[in-house]
C-alpha cells in the first residue's frame, strides 16, 4: 500500500511514498528508501543551479552505471559518458568511446600512473 501518490499525470504517479517508507520517483514499486527511474533520462542530475554551468548526470542502464556531462541548458541523455561502471562484469571505463569497457580497465587517452611513498 502506498501513504503518499502525487500526481498523476497520464496514469502514472511522479512520486509514491509507501507505507513502509519507501519512495519513489517515476517508480511505483520503489524498493529502496529512495528509488529514482527513468528509461528516457538521467536518473540523478547535479548542477550548481546556474544555467551556465555543465551539469552531471548518472543513469543506470542494463546494469551499467554512467557518470556523464550535459549541457547548461538540458539534460541530454546522448553525452559520452565520463565515467562508466559495468557491474556484471566489474570493469571500469574511463573517457571511452564505447557504452562498455572491454577490459577491468579501459581509458581512453593517455594515463598518468605516478608512485607513492
Amino acid at each position: 500500500p502506498h501513504a503518499l501518490i502525487i500526481d498523476y499525470a497520464g496514469g502514472s504517479p511522479a512520486l509514491v511514498i509507501k507505507t513502509v517508507g519507501d519512495i519513489g520517483v517515476g517508480t511505483t514499486t520503489p524498493s529502496a528508501k529512495l528509488d529514482i527511474a527513468s528509461s528516457t533520462g538521467p536518473q540523478l542530475a547535479l548542477s550548481d543551479g546556474s544555467l551556465s554551468s555543465t551539469h552531471w548526470s548518472l543513469r543506470n542502464v542494463s546494469g551499467m552505471l554512467y557518470f556523464a556531462t550535459s549541457s547548461p541548458t538540458s539534460f541530454a541523455t546522448s553525452s559520452t559518458a565520463t565515467l562508466t561502471l559495468d557491474g556484471n562484469l566489474g570493469r571500469l571505463g574511463i573517457n571511452i568511446s564505447t557504452t562498455t569497457p572491454k577490459a577491468p580497465l579501459h581509458v581512453g587517452g593517455a594515463i598518468r600512473v605516478e608512485g607513492g611513498s
